[in-house]
């Protein structure tokens, strides 16, 4: 997120400045098998949600988000509730089973305790969780084991805490859209600016690049909200050009022809 005043509730600045970068469209058209781990079979599960292209994934706007929870010493976790737990990978394992999935699982320690960290269908994250790994989890105790919803690898704060959760499927979870969400990001900037300087001035709004980076990456609540209002804003504008633009063909379509 760039340093923007004006951004999240802070009070705007005197001048706005311009949409930074030479935006290019084009980039948005690319295929998303160009982004790192996606391959032929992942593109094609990634169609079945309707997102085929960069500009697709981008404009995938996260259905909730996740709200912060503390961290939980691995040795008290009790019952189903949802917890946090952070520690480092000891030792992993993967297999397939019967359905056609794959689990992966991952002793983790911290200084109470240890337990088997859980994923299903992400064989993956494998090459990520080699031993020594520090992550945080977030997750449910499950039959003595902590069965994973969204995490952090070695520092990294992305998913655990405020974290958008996406529509998906079985064969493409939000965690993995998290993920090529982020490595898509840097695209954001790809995507013009069609508001008026003063008009984000007036109503208090971000750029598109910023709200784009927050709708993904939000810090809080207010965040997360602006960036739907601006992205909302620029839809209404795009629709009210439609509608003016198919009113202008039906009155040139009924113009009475003279001479």
């Amino acid at each position: 997120m760039s340093e923007q005043r004006g951004f999240a509730g802070a009070d705007p600045p005197e001048r706005w400045p311009p949409t930074r970068g030479r935006p290019r469209p084009e980039e948005l058209d690319r295929s998303l098998d160009t982004l790192p781990g996606v391959g032929p079979s992942q593109r094609g599960k990634l169609a079945k949600l309707g997102l085929r292209t960069v500009r697709d994934l981008l404009e995938h706007r996260p259905r909730d988000y996740q709200q912060a929870v503390g961290e939980t010493p691995i040795s008290n976790l009790f019952g189903e509730e949802e917890a946090v737990i952070a520690g480092e990978v000891r030792r992993i394992s993967i297999r397939p089973t019967r359905r056609r999935l794959t689990v992966l699982k991952a002793a983790v320690r911290d200084e109470s305790g240890e337990i088997s960290a859980v994923w299903f269908n992400q064989p993956w994250l494998a090459d990520k969780l080699q031993p020594g790994t520090r992550l945080r989890l977030r997750g449910q105790l499950r039959r003595n084991e902590f069965h994973v919803r969204s995490y952090d690898l070695d520092g990294a704060a992305a998913t655990a805490d405020f974290a958008p959760v996406y529509p998906a499927s079985e064969e493409v979870t939000s965690p993995r859209l998290r993920t090529l969400v982020e490595s898509a990001l840097p695209h954001a900037t790809d995507f013009g600016d069609s508001l008026p300087a003063a008009l984000r001035a007036r109503e208090r709004l971000p750029l598109r690049f910023d709200a784009l980076v927050a709708l993904h990456r939000p810090r809080d609540g207010g965040e997360a909200e602006l960036a739907r209002r601006r992205l909302a804003l620029d839809e209404l504008l795009l629709l009210q050009v439609g509608l003016a633009r198919i009113r202008e063909g039906t009155e040139e379509a009924t113009a009475p022809v003279l001479g």
